[in-house]
């Protein structure tokens, strides 16, 4: 990994995360939870030079379901979840 990545500092996840979504030709949905400390930490990292390819990107969205939970663990959480992924999927071209 660090031969294919050369400027990247090692254990360097947002990096990592960035050149992976850099690589994937799809449409990515990230969704986060708005009030979780992973979350909350992964969207200020966003916000970086390090995700501006991505950030850039049509096809790349980031969808913030108003909860605390890092599990989705709730039945409102669950709830809210399974809406993102099928507006997700619905939003996916057919064929």
């Amino acid at each position: 990994v660090a031969a294919a990545m050369p400027n990247q500092r090692p254990n360097d996840p947002p990096a990592q995360i960035a050149a992976g979504m850099d690589a994937f030709q799809g449409p990515l949905t990230i969704i986060l939870c708005a009030r979780d400390g992973t979350a909350i930490a992964f969207a200020a990292e966003w916000e970086k030079p390090t995700f501006e390819k991505a950030r850039q990107r049509s096809d790349v969205a980031l969808e913030l379901l108003d909860s605390p939970s890092h599990s989705f663990a709730s039945d409102d959480d669950h709830a809210s979840l399974k809406r993102a992924v099928l507006a997700m999927l619905d939003a996916l071209p057919s064929g």
